[in-house]
Order: C-alpha cells, then sequence, then structure tokens
C-alpha cells in the first residue's frame, strides 16, 4: 500500500489528510470493511471464520482419488478433474516410507461442498484404472 499511494518511509502522522481521507473513500465501497467517520481506524464488519471452521470446510470440499500412476503430474490430475467441477487445489502427498514416492492418492479440493459430494457419486476411470473415491 505504501508503494501504491508512493509514501515511501513516511510516518503515519506524517500522512497528508487529503491521503487519508481518499484511502478511507475507497474502503468505505467494500463489502469487508467498516471505516470510521474520520477515516483513521478501519475493522472488519464480520469476524473471521475459527480455524477449525475452515480447516473443517476445506475436508468437506476435498475428496482422495486412487489408484493414480505413481508417476502422475499434478497438472494432470487437476484439468481431468476440472472437467466435472471447478478445483481449487491438487495436493500430491508422498508415500510415508519414502517421502521421494507419491503415494498413489490425490486430494482434490473442489470450489464447493456440493461439487465434492457430486463427484463422490461417479463413476470415474482415469487412465484406464477405475478410481476409488472417498471423502477426505
Amino acid at each position: 500500500m505504501r508503494t501504491h499511494l508512493n509514501l515511501g518511509s513516511v510516518k503515519p502522522e506524517e500522512v497528508s489528510d487529503d491521503t487519508v481521507k481518499a484511502v478511507a473513500e475507497t474502503l468505505r465501497n467494500s463489502s469487508f470493511l467498516k471505516v470510521s467517520e474520520d477515516g483513521k481506524m478501519i475493522g472488519r464488519t464480520a469476524e473471521l471464520t475459527k480455524s477449525e471452521e475452515v480447516i473443517e470446510q476445506l475436508d468437506n470440499r476435498t475428496i482422495a482419488a486412487s489408484p493414480l500412476e505413481y508417476d502422475v503430474k499434478l497438472e494432470d490430475v487437476e484439468s481431468f478433474f476440472g472437467q466435472f467441477a471447478k478445483v481449487n487445489s491438487v495436493r500430491l502427498p508422498r508415500h510415508v516410507a519414502d517421502k521421494r514416492l507419491f503415494c498413489g492418492t490425490a486430494l482434490i479440493e473442489f470450489s464447493t461442498e456440493e461439487d465434492a459430494e457430486k463427484i463422490l457419486k461417479e463413476c470415474i476411470v482415469y487412465a484406464g484404472a477405475q478410481l476409488e473415491l472417498k471423502p477426505k
């Protein structure tokens, strides 16, 4: 933000009132932030979700798919599952005994729980193998 506003190493009390007012006016358009009347205090409109809830939501959107080839590429898995629903991320965990090797199960996070549930009901074949799909 300092760079964007060309403030460099200016101390907060040395920032001009015009700059403070311009930034405050811009931030007032946000649906996520609330700005004080004088424009000098900013806060969130809603509390952040607790980390346990975020992890639970993430787990509900993630499925485990196996067996996959040991030399499968992350991009290939992402594009394959992207045909069925929007994919947020793909993880290829390593084998417990030998961290250099992929364990054969991919963790695919979808953008919504509904997409993950829909995929779990599918009968999907990847590279000639019937995939076993499980919730994470």
